[in-house]
């Protein structure tokens, strides 16, 4: 398999790993920090940004913004592949991903937890197939 032919592969696997956890998956369990209390207990935030804290009730853990959210992350895993500056990619993935975790940790641990997979793939195991298999061509 080329270089091409493993990222869209890797690309099916990342998109439904994100779409499933941030919009199939179900748990009674959930992470919290105070921030998200705060965030959740303000009459100006709209339900849009809510999600259930510590409901004991067996549902998904992420509001709509990151129902919505998870669909924006997909489209760029696939835009991303149009990219034949290979180098120029990989600063924008690594800045969208940086911007995606700290968002994520301050809004929702849960949905940063979900993530965990996805960041050690984009910040450790990505950069290093793509840079490893351009040397070689």
């Amino acid at each position: 398999m080329n270089l091409k032919q493993n990222l869209i592969l890797l690309t099916i696997l990342e998109s439904f790993y994100i779409f499933y956890m941030y919009n199939l998956f179900k748990t009674t369990f959930s992470i919290h920090h105070p921030l998200e209390f705060l965030i959740r207990n303000q009459s100006s935030i709209s339900d849009f940004f809510k999600h259930p804290i510590d409901t004991g009730i067996y549902e998904s853990k992420i509001c709509p913004f990151g129902n919505f959210a998870s669909i924006l992350i997909i489209l760029w895993l696939w835009i991303r592949l149009l990219f034949n500056n290979t180098n120029l990619m990989l600063k924008l993935n690594k800045i969208l991903f940086i911007i995606i975790s700290i968002t994520s940790f301050a809004m929702n641990i849960n949905s940063f937890v979900y993530l965990i997979p996805i960041y050690l793939y984009e910040f450790f195991f990505l950069p290093k197939l793509i840079l490893q298999k351009s040397k070689r061509l």
